[in-house]
């Protein structure tokens, strides 16, 4: 008696159970629904709209087309007038700005003047050293202090002499892999003189 009313007690919390998880899973799912749905007769509160802000380049004139997104007409309306009274630069114009910049960035520090084959190959490694400095200022920072210390460079070449290589071979054996790689590029990029040098490092990490 006792087994057969263990057995009708099992049975009914097991179909308690899967009642339960079944309503839990239908709540959830009206839930869902409910939050989507759009109910007859009701305001929608968000309808994405866009709209093209149209202005020119404060810089060179060029005309420029902005796509504005915005939670309805209005607001999509109200971005597009507030972009075309505070018009950007054109996606030339930036470039140029950030390359300059960058440019900026990198002079002010003690970097070795780059020699090339052609004026060309030179201001390619020029602009991916300052492309580097803006992107691993401090890192760069730190191998330019690394290299103007008399001590830690007497330090390298005490190890590169134990290791019978060069310095620059030390260097590129323990730096030059995973993960080190960026600060072997900022030594290159802190000592280099040859833009192919550069090229070659800063393109291949």
């Amino acid at each position: 008696m006792q087994t057969k009313r263990w057995k009708d007690a099992k049975k009914l919390a097991k179909n308690l159970k899967k009642a339960l998880t079944s309503c839990a899973t239908c709540a959830i799912i009206h839930s869902v629904k409910g939050r989507y749905k759009k109910n007859p007769g009701q305001k929608e509160v968000m309808n994405m709209a866009k709209a093209i802000a149209t202005y020119k380049c404060p810089d060179c004139g060029a005309t420029v087309e902005r796509s504005i997104d915005g939670f309805n007409r209005r607001d999509a309306d109200s971005k597009k007038e507030w972009a075309e009274a505070h018009p950007l630069l054109c996606a030339d114009c930036y470039r140029k700005q950030q390359r300059k910049q960058q440019r900026e960035a990198a002079a002010a520090l003690s970097l070795p003047t780059i020699h090339g084959v052609s004026e060309k190959q030179v201001e390619y490694a020029t602009d991916l050293r300052a492309k580097f400095v803006a992107q691993h200022e401090k890192t760069v920072a730190d191998a330019i202090a690394t290299r103007d210390d008399p001590d830690k460079q007497a330090a390298i070449a005490a190890a590169a002499e134990k290791a019978g290589v060069t310095i620059e071979e030390f260097i590129r054996q323990n730096l030059d892999k995973f993960p080190y790689k960026w600060l072997y590029a900022a030594y290159v990029v802190s000592t280099a003189t040859e833009a192919r040098d550069i090229i070659d490092t800063l393109t291949a990490r």
